[in-house]
């Protein structure tokens, strides 16, 4: 799946990517204490996977680029849950809290690991 950054307004609430054919949406979604990072299908209520990035720009960043690359050899008419088997669940919120997912997202988006 190759993501781009669409030019209306996501199906949920922030700024958001979506697949080439519009099956798949990571959306930024602002929240009370910062920004989620949210990876559905366009249309569906529900989410795939869910990262509470705070107000962390670099995890920002981060996740969203750490999806994308995961993503990119995943054709877009994957089953849902084969997508979601590809991602951790957050379990400390924010991501800066939870070192193995931070790691996790350094790591899928091609980063150098924090010391």
């Amino acid at each position: 799946m190759i993501f781009s950054e669409t030019l209306q307004e996501s199906t949920t609430y922030g700024e958001s990517y979506q697949s080439e054919n519009n099956k798949w949406e990571i959306a930024l979604v602002p929240r009370l204490f910062g920004v989620a990072v949210q990876l559905n299908q366009v249309g569906d209520s529900g989410c795939t996977a869910t990262y509470c990035c705070g107000v962390d720009l670099l995890s920002l960043g981060l996740v969203v680029q750490g999806i994308k690359n995961i993503l990119k050899p995943i054709p877009e008419d994957a089953h849902i849950q084969y997508v979601r088997a590809h991602f951790p669940l957050e379990h400390t919120k924010p991501l800066t809290a939870d070192p193995d997912i931070y790691q996790f997202f350094e790591k899928a988006a091609c980063v150098k690991p924090s010391a």
